[in-house]
């Protein structure tokens, strides 16, 4: 039974302030913090799960804290309702994607030769591009949202879109593709990242992939969202990136900068980058691609992967 036909558990917002001390969760812990029985304590667990502020079950393991940094203030409630907007499909129900159709290929711009830049979403798994408002990332990150409503029917793709502004993406409420509506805030990102984080680990369990929907996780200025709540959500995103290419949860992720704050881990799983020109040298050796600095042109930008190395090109 899902967690939102069920009542929540009078003791859930004391026993996820009791997580923020503990190294792990476990039935036996909260029976011994909280005097009460078994059968009590385990569906405590399994309502943690799935609001997912602990990871899935592995044997008689204790689970993995997955939310830190919990203020004393947690308004629980706002959280369930926040998370109830997402409309999970069942796997069972979903539609096996075409074979024609399972590459996500980007279609970016072109080389110095004129030829087309492209980038294999599938290959790479997630991608994060980096451009400051004098630059036309804005231009891109549309090009390719636009790119991937139009190729891909909402039975073959999914998306969440995350976009601090709400005007500066061309996708908007309403759209099939989208599991949930525009989020424009942190309190909404958070909730909607441990859905997914925990859509990831069911996926993970489960015997085969071939039925699941790819679904694509777009976060349009990403350092505006990690300015109001950095701890829950880089916590998330980590797990996201790290997990999710290999179940078809994708991500792409822009940024003004690359924030030396920000966890180093959570560019680990990222196999593919886009620099457009920064402004300063400091920056440009912060974003991993000093050569940036001597781009020409607002259009311009330098694509790096892991497989195929560096390219210059133009919107």
């Amino acid at each position: 039974m899902s967690f939102f036909n069920q009542d929540l558990d009078s003791l859930l917002k004391e026993v996820i302030l009791l997580l923020q001390t503990s190294d792990y969760a476990s039935s036996s812990l909260i029976q011994r913090r909280f005097s009460i029985g078994y059968a009590r304590a385990a569906r405590i667990i399994d309502q943690l799960y799935e609001l997912g502020f602990v990871g899935a079950p592995d044997g008689s393991k204790p689970r993995e804290i997955l939310i830190k940094d919990i203020p004393e203030n947690f308004d629980l409630e706002k959280y369930l309702q926040d998370m109830v907007l997402l409309k999970s499909t069942p796997t069972s129900e979903w539609k096996r994607v075409k074979e024609a159709m399972d590459g996500h290929i980007l279609k970016l711009g072109k080389n110095q030769k004129k030829k087309l830049v492209t980038l294999d979403l599938e290959k790479y798994g997630n991608l994060i591009l980096v451009g400051s408002e004098l630059t036309n990332i804005s231009k891109l990150t549309n090009k390719i949202l636009s790119q991937l409503v139009e190729e891909k029917s909402p039975e073959e793709l999914k998306f969440i879109v995350a976009d601090p502004s709400s005007n500066q993406l061309e996708i908007k409420d309403g759209d099939p593709h989208l599991l949930t509506p525009v989020i424009d805030n942190p309190g909404k990102l958070v909730p909607a990242l441990a859905w997914l984080s925990m859509e990831v680990d069911k996926r993970r369990k489960a015997e085969s992939s071939e039925f699941n929907l790819p679904i694509l996780l777009f976060i349009n200025n990403f350092n505006e969202f990690n300015y109001y709540a950095a701890a829950e959500i880089q916590d998330r995103m980590s797990r996201i990136l790290k997990l999710g290419r290999n179940v078809k949860v994708y991500c792409i992720i822009s940024f003004d900068y690359l924030d030396p704050n920000i966890k180093k881990d959570l560019f680990v799983s990222v196999g593919a980058k886009i620099v457009f020109k920064p402004t300063t040298e400091h920056m440009a050796r912060n974003n991993g691609i000093p050569e940036s600095i001597e781009l020409t042109s607002p259009d311009e930008a330098i694509l790096e992967t892991m497989y195929e190395g560096r390219e210059t090109f133009s919107i």
